[in-house]
């Protein structure tokens, strides 16, 4: 799908620290509560990608558990990144499976050193949203921040 064609933006989604996080007593790490709905809610609002270093089988095998083996929810697109890393010709990182040219957010806990810089020399640092790494509701405030952004490409597109 080409960017012009793309009618809601992406919304890059990591697994570690995002989907799972520490919490509870004693805290472990562990799937986050409301997981399925957020993932849900994510599908309705944007064009989710996975970016994460989980294999896409591994991914597959979560999501199944969590929406009864399929059901009628659609598995988000894999971002191969490390394949995108060896194409561009830079070391992996994540950042090499994000299109730039698109509208998008990116859910993780901490992105590495380099993907920062590429962050930061794109001035795109707005365009991540850090999730806590501890704390059972992580993705009830990284939907509320998502709700915002979504608002607020909205007033920009409405805006003549």
């Amino acid at each position: 799908m080409s960017t012009q064609e793309r009618t809601k933006p992406i919304l890059y989604i990591d697994v570690d620290g995002v989907l799972f996080g520490l919490y509870g007593d004693p805290q472990a790490f562990q799937l986050r509560p409301g997981v399925s709905s957020f993932i849900q809610w994510a599908m309705k609002h944007f064009d989710c990608k996975w970016l994460t270093s989980w294999p896409k089988e591994a991914l597959v095998k979560l999501y199944n558990s969590l929406y009864n083996f399929g059901g009628d929810m659609l598995f988000p697109d894999y971002v191969d990144w490390r394949n995108c890393s060896r194409k561009q010709g830079v070391t992996d990182r994540k950042t090499a499976g994000i299109d730039w040219n698109a509208e998008w957010f990116w859910i993780d806990d901490g992105p590495v050193g380099v993907e920062r810089m590429d962050l930061r020399s794109r001035n795109a640092w707005h365009r991540w949203i850090e999730v806590r790494y501890e704390g059972a509701d992580e993705l009830e405030r990284v939907r509320a921040i998502l709700t915002d952004k979504l608002v607020a490409l909205t007033k920009e597109a409405n805006t003549p």
